[in-house]
């Protein structure tokens, strides 16, 4: 599984603690690339639906995710930016 879809799968299942309605989980390249390989807007799109504060459910979710990220060997950890976006870099040996 390349890691952009890996990233998906474990921020899916992270993010099914707070709602077990279906998510649209997208994840990007950031325009910037200081920002990471990869962002996702997912915990903005929770705190629609909880009424809860983004970047608090980004850090729930941050640290729900990074065991099963950092067994995958493919990761660098897993940061919460601005209001609540998941950011995450590809290991460079990963990148091979």
């Amino acid at each position: 599984m390349d890691p952009k879809e890996k990233f998906r799968e474990i921020l899916r299942e992270g993010a099914l603690r707070f709602s077990a309605e279906e998510l649209t989980l997208s994840i990007e390249r950031p325009a910037n690339p200081e920002h990471g390989d990869y962002a996702s807007n997912i915990a903005l799109q929770l705190s629609k639906r909880l009424r809860r504060n983004p970047r608090q459910i980004a850090e729930e979710i941050a640290k729900a995710s990074a065991p099963a990220l950092a067994a995958t060997g493919l990761f660098e950890p897993l940061t919460v930016a601005g209001a609540g976006f998941l950011n995450i870099r590809v290991k460079p040996e990963a990148k091979l």
